[in-house]
């Protein structure tokens, strides 16, 4: 059946209740115009003469702080409330993708108003909808999964991340051979889409190598510009997607990609406290015999020491040993000197960090991984997702006034549990998959007897976000390992706490 130029307009809420010729007319009285990726259509506050229908492509519309407060995808409007009420614009929209537009001038529209009943009835509606779902207007959450994915990598890597997001959904694959001629890539993709599932778009070898090959690039905000040396489809795929996943001479595992990618990946969130975090290690221990595969580990003081021995590869039973080797056996705590910012020189807890993590660093990780610390010149939390990995865990364990706080450049960073003991919504930012918090805030009993150090432990998580509620507000499992009578300090209770964490991990009600 051949296209009707009155086509774009069935799909919209506002004209979808008009006889098709009154469509065709307000598609006789528009122009086609098209917008590149990154283009603005309009701004806040410019005057709304038209209003304009995606064709194809998508846009965002963009509140006053930057924040995209939704996506507009093909058959959708934007512009008609400044149109109808002849306000100025209340919102931005710039292009997602490169976009086709229908634009409707107020004199087209308002010729038909004229004429047809119908859209007198459907402004009204229109307009009380509206007015309705703008009280709630906020900034969106998590992203949703993404649907059109540029791949910068070889092919026969392409093809294997194709094959693994397969065992998920449908996937159609577009390289620049199938995809036409340029003219028509953007009806390819759009037509792609419609069809349903991800839609692969793929450029062989990206240019340049990214800096973190082993993740996609995270769908908050745009996909980064396309190089100036990019080809011409491999510069279409980068403002085409909603996720770019670039694969330099490290190739990550295209199957934990493809979790990310299909909102199948896990995440774990470790908190902080002290000796209690040693607990992860048996929950961890009890994820894996489950057959849980955790592809996301973050963490906060002791449990970014944790968590980062994990997400570099480490069994939990290794992990255990290594505990035992430096936290019992060696006491990083133990360098005491008069006090000047610290209670301790730090050396030996530095000494420790390198052991532990040599000159790993976070982007060439097997699992994603991160963790927080605070800053106190700025006095706020800051989250560490690239460098070096001892530098990272060193500046999340800098208990305030115990240990020295890590320098880096102008900032003086401490422990990450004085802004936010466990950083899930962090974690779940992203939206990536479900996500395991796993708190060992135990509750401080009032009538135990505490040292200074225990003291300053203790004081360290009061400011610190409410943990258990931030847990159930963002992770999808909580577990809360039996801390109760554990000293801060008590590292020698290694196995005991081991015990504990696998005991809590195997009560849970985990994900399938």
């Amino acid at each position: 059946m051949k296209a009707s130029p009155a086509d774009p307009l069935r799909d919209v809420a506002l004209f979808a209740a008009l006889p098709q010729a009154a469509r065709a007319d307000l598609a006789a009285g528009g122009v086609r115009r098209t917008l590149a990726a990154g283009e603005w259509l309009f701004r806040a506050g410019e005057p709304g003469g038209c209003l304009y229908v995606v064709v194809s492509g998508r846009l965002d519309v963009v509140g006053g702080d930057g924040s995209v407060l939704r996506e507009v995808a093909r058959g959708g409007a934007v512009g008609e409330l400044a149109l109808l009420t002849g306000e100025p614009r209340s919102a931005a929209v710039r292009a997602r993708r490169d976009s086709e537009l229908l634009e409707i001038a107020a004199a087209a529209f308002d010729a038909v108003l004229r004429r047809d009943p119908q859209l007198s009835l459907a402004v009204a509606r229109h307009l009380a909808a509206v007015l309705r779902a703008s009280r709630a207007l906020v900034p969106a959450g998590p992203p949703p999964t993404p649907t059109t994915i540029a791949v910068l990598a070889p092919r026969d890597w392409s093809d294997a991340l194709a094959a693994a997001l397969r065992t998920f959904g449908t996937v159609h694959v577009l390289d620049e051979a199938t995809a036409g001629e340029s003219p028509g890539w953007v009806g390819a993709v759009d037509r792609a889409e419609t069809a349903g599932g991800q839609v692969l778009l793929v450029a062989d070898s990206p240019r340049p190598e990214p800096p973190h090959p082993a993740s996609p690039t995270p769908a908050r905000g745009r996909p980064p510009p396309p190089p100036a040396t990019a080809g011409a489809w491999e510069a279409f795929c980068r403002r085409q997607a909603d996720r770019v996943v670039a694969v330099g001479a490290r190739r990550p595992d295209p199957a934990r990609v493809a979790r990310s990618l299909a909102g199948r990946a896990l995440g774990v969130v470790l908190s902080g406290g002290g000796a209690r975090g040693l607990a992860h290690v048996g929950v961890l221990a009890a994820l894996e015999e489950s057959g849980l595969t955790v592809d996301r580990v973050g963490g906060c003081s002791m449990g970014a020491l944790i968590g980062a021995q994990f997400a570099l590869g480490r069994s939990p039973a290794e992990i255990r040993e290594r505990c035992r080797d430096e936290l019992v056996r060696r006491n990083p705590l133990g360098d005491y000197t008069v006090p000047r910012v610290a209670l301790t020189r730090g050396r030996r807890g530095r000494a420790m960090l390198e052991r532990l993590f040599g000159d790993a660093r976070i982007e060439d990780m097997p699992r994603d991984f991160f963790c927080v610390s605070s800053d106190l010149v700025a006095g706020t939390l800051n989250v560490h997702r690239s460098g070096r990995v001892a530098d990272a865990v060193a500046a999340s364990v800098a208990l305030p006034g115990i240990v020295p706080p890590v320098r880096v450049g102008e900032r003086l960073l401490v422990d990450g549990g004085v802004l936010d003991n466990l950083p899930v919504a962090e974690m779940a930012a992203t939206g990536e998959g479900p996500v395991i918090a796993v708190d060992v805030t135990a509750r401080f009993d009032p009538a135990a007897q505490a040292g200074i150090r225990e003291t300053l432990l203790r004081t360290l998580t009061l400011g610190s976000s409410d943990t258990a509620a931030a847990a159930q507000a963002h992770a999808d499992v909580v577990i809360e390992p039996d801390v109760q009578g554990i000293g801060l300090l008590d590292f020698a209770r290694l196995d005991e706490l081991v015990a504990r964490g696998r005991a809590a991990a195997e009560a849970a009600e985990l994900p399938t």
